[in-house]
């Protein structure tokens, strides 16, 4: 059986990777223009660049009641 930590770095390397946070927010403004949805740009623990994902849904939920 494979150990959370395995899995967790492995799903980190099938993420595309940003060298800087810019260069990762530039994009998530691009994709969320495209596609809509939150996102979030994030640094990884285990590679230690910047990947994009989406925010969690308790986060949405909270943001969507904050403003509405």
């Amino acid at each position: 059986m494979a150990s959370k930590r395995r899995l967790r770095r492995k799903m980190c390397e099938a993420k595309r990777r940003y060298g800087s946070r810019k260069e990762a927010e530039n994009v998530k403004e691009r994709v969320k223009r495209q596609a809509g949805g939150f996102l979030n740009s994030y640094r990884c623990r285990f590679c230690h660049g910047w990947h994009i994902g989406h925010v969690p849904g308790f986060v949405r939920r909270a943001m969507a009641a904050r403003y509405a």
